[in-house]
């Protein structure tokens, strides 16, 4: 996130803190990789789902056949403007709750910001074999934020033109220079915005920077010391909890404005803290503050980090030994003492079933359709493009079961792929599942339902499905009553 209003405030006076470029000619732009997985996904899903005139696209849990050749076409498409991408990669974000509103039919779709979009559990996972498969540098921090990294490789690269993220952090250091999301391809030449199946190849790419440096005259701050100490009281990933904290003691006056104990002009905001700053030069010298520093060890340990991670005098953070019950876990799977009689998602299934057994048929019925379902999917060979323009809203059910697998796969390859070095026998993540194939296969098997799905759509889905199981008759029922054996 980084510091509180600062990025919103340099896009509101980009042109005092930033310059205009055209981004070419041998270089490359370090990527954190958290901030482009939002960028694009927001132009993807708007684009596929005004091209498809399917809105549900983006909840339904993953079009990753599709999206890799998004992805492909956008970075060889750089790669022959001679602009290379160096991907940074830490920590995860949250989601929302207003996609389980759209799904329980109380919120329109077309309602829903584009902001708002499911967060696939395998997304990692395909945009990493994307990215791989483009030849990208991909560089991974193993805990903690990869900002230092990301700073210090803009540093010390000399073909580091800009960083491409949205974290504010970076309009801080010292020496840096930043392309936020709104601020690349300024003219539209890669067309993400569009409805199109894959982005246009650019003959340019024009995109602008802010640099430190204009940050500071943008805000009258003669040193990049004060820059550091404005984000301190603003509130940055450190500091953030203690200065709401604090500059929320005031009072109101008679006149009705209210009046903060840090003596703040007017509301606090980024130039209000920028003249503070001016007049204080830092947190200690202002009377409530130092006593706020000198009362809370944890306040006053941020502020020290704080003004250690802008100057580039902190480490990044380092992996933790790994402890006896990992290593001896990892031995004794590496022996085979861990025996594996059953995939992840048969072993999963049956437990479900094994637990309904005193429920009626019908619900058992539904489970094994459930299980149907996946495994045709599985191993048919589906046109994702074709069911994209199926425009089917998907129950919760069918979305959690859809994530649930994606979990079983994620857990196997992580765990068993990882200990026992087969990653590479694992299919990608887009030879296995799609979300709109999944949402069609799902209703078709439940019987659909006139609010989701069309009657005429559902039998065109089940005949297609029922083609797939007379051409994989025998190792369906195989891997059905494998799960199911005393279901007729």
């Amino acid at each position: 996130m980084g510091v509180l209003g600062l990025l919103s405030t340099c896009l509101e006076d980009a042109d005092a803190c930033t310059d205009t470029g055209s981004a070419a000619g041998g270089l490359e732009l370090i990527v954190d990789f958290n901030s482009f997985k939002h960028h694009i996904l927001l132009k993807f899903w708007k684009g596929l789902s005004k091209l498809r005139g399917n809105y549900f696209l983006r909840i339904l849990g993953g079009e990753y056949e599709t999206l890799h050749n998004y992805v492909t076409k956008l970075v060889n498409d750089l790669k022959s403007l001679d602009i290379h991408l160096v991907f940074y990669i830490d920590g995860e974000k949250g989601s929302s709750i207003e996609i389980l509103n759209v799904l329980r039919q109380k919120t329109d779709i077309r309602d829903m910001s584009w902001d708002t979009n499911i967060n696939p559990v395998l997304l990692n996972d395909q945009l990493m074999a994307t990215l791989r498969s483009c030849d990208c540098e991909i560089h991974q921090s193993p805990v903690g934020e990869a900002d230092l990294l990301i700073i210090r490789a803009l540093r010390d690269s000399p073909m580091a033109f800009a960083i491409l993220s949205n974290d504010s952090d970076f309009c801080v250091f010292k020496g840096s220079r930043l392309i936020p999301d709104d601020l690349f391809d300024i003219e539209n030449d890669l067309q993400l915005r569009e409805p199109r199946e894959l982005p246009e190849k650019p003959r340019k790419l024009i995109v602008k920077v802010i640099s430190t440096e204009n940050v500071m005259d943008m805000l009258n701050l003669e040193k990049h010391g004060l820059l550091v100490e404005m984000s301190i009281v603003a509130g940055n990933d450190y500091t953030r909890p203690y200065m709401q904290k604090y500059i929320r003691h005031g009072t109101y006056l008679n006149n009705g404005k209210f009046s903060y104990n840090i003596d703040v002009q007017g509301r606090p905001g980024i130039q209000s803290f920028a003249h503070w700053i001016q007049t204080n030069q830092n947190a200690e010298q202002h009377w409530y503050l130092a006593k706020c520093m000198e009362m809370d060890p944890g306040f006053r340990q941020a502020v020290i980090h704080s003004r250690n991670f802008y100057n580039l005098r902190g480490e990044p953070d380092k992996c933790p030994d790994k402890g006896d019950f990992s290593l001896t876990l990892v031995r004794n799977v590496r022996s085979h003492r861990y025996a594996l009689t059953y995939t992840a998602l048969s072993f999963r299934w049956r437990s479900s079933w094994s637990m309904n057994m005193a429920v009626v048929h019908r619900n058992l019925v539904k489970l094994r359709n459930e299980f149907l379902a996946l495994v045709v999917m599985v191993i048919g060979r589906w046109d994702e493009k074709h069911y994209q323009a199926m425009e089917i809203r998907p129950s919760i059910r069918c979305v959690n079961i859809g994530n649930w697998m994606q979990d079983v796969y994620r857990h196997g390859y992580q765990m068993f792929g990882s200990v026992l070095h087969i990653g590479h026998e694992f299919p990608l993540p887009s030879e296995l599942f799609s979300g709109s194939v999944w949402a069609a296969l799902y209703m078709a098997c439940q019987g659909g339902d006139a609010r989701q799905v069309r009657k005429k759509v559902l039998h065109k889905i089940q005949k297609e499905m029922d083609a797939v199981i007379q051409e994989n008759r025998d190792m369906i029922r195989d891997i059905v009553q494998d799960v199911f054996p005393f279901d007729d």
